[in-house]
This record gives C-alpha cells, structure tokens and sequence, in this order.
C-alpha cells in the first residue's frame, strides 16, 4: 500500500493516466470512519479498499491488482535498467544517487524509492516515478523492434504483478501488448492534489486533499480528460525528478 493508483485507459484506446492517491491521505472508510487511505487494506482488503476509492472518486474500478517491489526488481533487470533524474545527491540504504540522470538497476532501485529521508509523499512520488520510467524504456524498446526483449519484460512484469480473480494472466499480457503500441508520451502521471505536505517534510503524518482540484480530477478521469486537467493544473503532475 505504499502506493495507490488508479491506471485509466481511455475509451479510444489512444492514451491514459496513471493517477495516484497519498495512501497517508484522510478519507472516510466505510463502517470505519475517517482514517488514512491505505489502512482501508488492513481492515478489509482489496475489497474494502476499492469501495472506498469508488466511493472517493466515484470512478468505478474494473480490476485490482498489486505491484510487488521486490518483483520489480526482475522487470528492471529484464530492461537492463532504467534512466531517472534525480534532483540533488543524496544516499539511501547505503547507495549513492548522483544530481542528474542516473542508471537505476535491480541492485539499488529499491533503495531509490524507499529513501529514508524522504516522507510518504516524496517515496509515492519516487514510486510513480518509477513506474513511468519503466514504462517509458518499454515503450522505447518496442517503437525500436526490440520484441524478444518485449517478451522477456513482459513475463517479468507478469510475475510481479498480483490481479483478481477476474482478470486472467493471458488478459494481462494481452493488455500489456495492446499498451506495447503506445509511445511514451501517451499517458499522463499526476497525483491527487493535497493541503500542505511535502516531500520532506511530514513523514508518514496523515494529509489531506485539496477537494476543489481533486473533484475537478475525478471528473477528468471520468471524461478521459486527464491530460487536459494536467495541462490546467501542471502542479499536479509527478515531476522526472521528484524531491
């Protein structure tokens, strides 16, 4: 639960949104009251959790799934890893991420997204980061006709991702295929709007959303309109280099 998104194709198929939620954000539970977002797991499971985000967004959700980290670590080494931008020097877990672009690969990207001194905004921020970095080297490989290395990522992605019971390990890789067509420019990360908080400051303290912006964000989602709501709102998007 470190990381809570939701992951919207749009209707045409042509682009999407990878929208994520502070999983320290306050929301109402149902039949628990107000609590931080990702203890919604803890005290129902997914189930519960997704009634919750409904509830939140009133976007419905299709799917769930769950991305294990450490599984992540085999889809970096699939890719041969991955390039990110990292704002100032800074030390985690005992590696060294240089300011500017940095080669990320299995051994050191769990301690690039879980870094110590960072609060829970800034590691969801790393997080998502990462994810669309991943998605962005897939997209490159496969615009390039790297398509046994395609496969190869593919199958690592598969294994580290967890899905409900509805949606089959040949529909996963079927999707994953279809978004194999997309360039990296096709999807739009953003985050939900909060009040305060900040990526230092704060640790895992509890925020919470900025309601005028974030009900102008559900909207979008619904309308597949995030792209335009990023356009409006660019404070909201996850930056190449979060920190």
């Amino acid at each position: 639960s470190g990381l809570i998104a939701l992951i919207h194709l749009n209707a045409n198929g042509h682009g999407g949104a990878v929208v994520s939620i502070p999983p320290n954000t306050l929301v109402s539970v149902p039949g628990h009251g107000k609590t931080e977002l990702w203890n919604a797991l803890a005290l129902g499971g997914p189930s519960l959790l997704i009634q919750t985000v409904e509830q939140l967004t009133d976007v419905r959700i299709n799917h769930y799934s769950v991305l294990d980290f450490q599984g992540v670590r085999q889809v970096i080494g699939a890719l041969h890893g991955v390039n990110v931008t990292v704002p100032y020097t800074t030390t985690s877990l005992g590696y060294t991420f240089h300011k500017g672009t940095d080669h990320l690969n299995a051994a050191d990207v769990l301690a690039y997204v879980r870094q110590p001194s960072d609060s829970e905004l800034g590691r969801e921020l790393l997080e998502q980061n990462l994810i669309r970095a991943i998605l962005d080297a897939i997209a490159h490989q496969h615009l390039f006709g790297h398509i046994t290395t395609d496969y190869h990522v593919l199958h690592a992605m598969t294994g580290a991702l967890s899905v409900d019971s509805n949606f089959s390990n040949g529909e996963l890789e079927s999707l994953a295929l279809r978004l194999g067509s997309l360039n990296s420019g096709a999807g739009t990360f953003v985050s939900a709007p909060v009040v305060g908080g900040s990526v230092i400051a704060g640790g895992d303290s509890p925020v919470r959303l900025n309601w005028v912006l974030s009900r102008k964000l559900w909207r979008a989602i619904r309308n597949d309109a995030v792209a335009a709501f990023a356009l409006r709102y660019p404070q909201t998007v996850t930056p190449g280099a979060p920190g």
